[in-house]
């Protein structure tokens, strides 16, 4: 429907171009590009008559609806990566250090928690290790889990 209305506008537009060309110089002239004006504009708005406003405001609407939930989805997708990053960041630090030390250590799993200032930070810790007090009291200073946080479990072999 609305590409007959744009045809419409686009024959009045090819007409009233035709007729002005063809009309000689003068007041006739000046009559005709008025005529012609007003048919152009009759066409526009001719155009706008049957548009659908609601349609367009509804549109409008859910498009911006899907743009909000797309970087709702973004801002929560960047959230996990972030955290994921900080955990392997945290236990491979963890790691580094027991290997410093000497300590038989086979794994370290970092716990994260969102905090009010809008950031991860580790809370908890569990290592699969001896207790030793010297990587415990590192964990505690360097990241800030205290020690009643951490949980150290036997290796196997």
């Amino acid at each position: 429907m609305m590409e007959n209305q744009i045809m419409g506008l686009a024959g009045a537009a090819v007409l009233s171009m035709l007729a002005i060309s063809a009309t000689p110089e003068g007041r006739v002239k000046k009559a005709v590009k008025l005529i012609c004006g007003f048919a152009v504009i009759l066409s526009i708005l001719c155009c706008f008559a049957d548009f659908d406003f609601s349609f367009y405001s509804k549109s409008i609407a859910d498009h911006r609806r899907d743009a909000e939930k797309l970087i709702e989805e973004e801002l929560e997708e960047r959230s996990l990566l972030e955290r994921q990053y900080i955990e392997s960041r945290c236990e491979a630090y963890i790691l580094d250090k027991a290997a410093e030390l000497k300590v038989n250590c086979r794994g370290a799993e970092v716990t994260l928690k969102w905090s009010a200032e809008g950031y991860w930070y580790p809370t908890a810790v569990w290592i699969e290790a001896e207790c030793d007090p010297e990587l415990a009291d590192f964990i505690e200073a360097e990241l800030g889990i205290p020690e009643d946080s951490q949980k150290w479990s036997k290796t196997n072999g």
